[in-house]
């Protein structure tokens, strides 16, 4: 099931109140779209992260056939749940930090 895969009890509680919904196929919201955009896009979409494609998988879809050269791809190593958290944090501790000085700076020069 979808929702025991969310940590946070407050999300599946939330996730579970939703009523449930029939999906819109998405060649009826997007009729001009070619079947290969609606398969690429499907996958991209779904609502399970376990399910959903990865960036490396979406690249070689065939959607992307024209453009896609398996040779000149770079991949990037796994980056763990731990490491992406400590970067977020540490990236938003920057962001802010050089919100508040930049607005001292500002202060400053106005003065």
């Amino acid at each position: 099931m979808i929702v025991s895969s969310n940590r946070g009890f407050k999300a599946q509680e939330y996730i579970r109140s939703l009523p449930i919904k029939q999906p819109k196929p998405f060649s009826t919201l997007f009729p001009y779209a070619s079947p290969l955009a609606l398969d690429l896009l499907s996958h991209l979409l779904c609502f399970d992260p376990a399910k959903r494609i990865k960036a490396e998988q979406a690249l070689s879809h065939p959607y992307f056939q024209a453009w896609y050269d398996p040779n000149d791809q770079p991949v990037s190593e796994s980056v763990s749940l731990s490491q992406r958290s400590s970067y977020f944090f540490t990236s938003l501790t920057d962001a802010i930090r050089n919100l508040i000085l930049g607005s001292r700076k500002w202060t400053i020069l106005k003065a």
